[in-house]
């Protein structure tokens, strides 16, 4: 009797049925794909269909993501949301991916903690979050100050002075030092504050 108990359970799973599962994955990487061609070449209608992809995705969510691959795909997509619990959500995915060796996986599990923080008021802390203000200055947002360049290395990410540099080269200050003392005094660091 029990084992009846135990089908009838996972009946509804789609990642049990191979073909159901197959089709769930192809879904996640159609938006996964959609994401990355849309944002080589952003149009005005980027941040709607943003949108429109992750509503996509939460109904896939709610089926249950079937692999680690689909996980990683959901996090890039995830990464697009202004929502603190997306964020978060694509974060552990990224993290979970990482625990299982994907390629460039290490990597979206820094770059989607930092947009997670930066999205709750707090500092970054590999230094990959930047943003254009509305008088057309890009800023960076403030750093931890225990973040290391080793740690970064370790999650695919360069040191922290590349960050800086891209800020100030953004904003035509090519000849400053590409330090923090440098995007402090040029008044580069964004203000933070929860979105």
């Amino acid at each position: 009797m029990w084992w009846m108990l135990l089908s009838l359970a996972g009946a509804g799973n789609p990642c049990d049925d191979a073909e159901k599962a197959a089709e769930l994955t192809a879904e996640v990487q159609a938006l996964f794909d959609a994401d990355k061609a849309e944002h080589e070449a952003p149009t005005d209608d980027t941040e709607k269909n943003d949108a429109k992809r992750l509503k996509a995705l939460s109904k896939l969510e709610k089926s249950g993501l079937c692999t680690v691959e689909d996980k990683l795909n959901a996090a890039y997509v995830l990464y697009r949301s202004r929502k603190a619990d997306d964020l978060h959500r694509g974060h552990e995915y990224a993290i979970e991916a990482m625990n299982a060796h994907l390629h460039s996986a290490a990597w979206m599990s820094a770059i989607s903690y930092d947009r997670w923080q930066v999205s709750q008021g707090l500092q970054q802390r590999y230094g990959s979050q930047f943003t254009v203000r509305p008088d057309g200055r890009t800023c960076m947002y403030p750093v931890a100050a225990d973040a290391t360049d080793a740690e970064r290395k370790q999650y695919s990410l360069p040191p922290i002075q590349d960050a800086y540099r891209r800020v100030l080269d953004a904003n035509n200050y090519t000849g400053d030092a590409a330090t923090s003392a440098s995007v402090e005094a040029r008044r580069l660091f964004c203000d933070l504050r929860a979105w």
